[in-house]
């Protein structure tokens, strides 16, 4: 596929339903809810190679809204930590900033 044909077909893909779906799914980012008293939270921890994450939900049903979000990227040497020093890491980190 040269350059040019290359272009077109993202010219004709960006004409498309799903792809004006996708940016308007993009424009609207999800907005932080207000925690209600006496609703359970959940942390959910996510760790990858450069970065850790955690997000506080909670759960109205069977719809989980997003409360907090925590996002760290990883220093040079907390990439080389095992998986379960990202794990300890992110609970750490989620504890001081909440």
């Amino acid at each position: 596929m040269t350059d040019r044909s290359a272009g077109i077909a993202i010219s004709i893909f960006a004409k498309g339903e799903v792809f004006q779906d996708f940016k308007k799914f993009l424009a609207s980012p999800p907005v932080l809810a207000k925690s209600i008293k006496g609703h359970d939270l959940w942390l959910y921890l996510v760790m990858s190679k450069h970065a850790i994450n955690a997000v506080v939900v909670q759960e109205q049903g069977k719809i989980q809204d997003l409360v907090y979000y925590i996002s760290k990227v990883l220093q040079e040497v907390e990439t080389q930590y095992q998986m379960i020093e990202k794990f300890v890491l992110a609970l750490i980190t989620s504890a001081q900033r909440l």
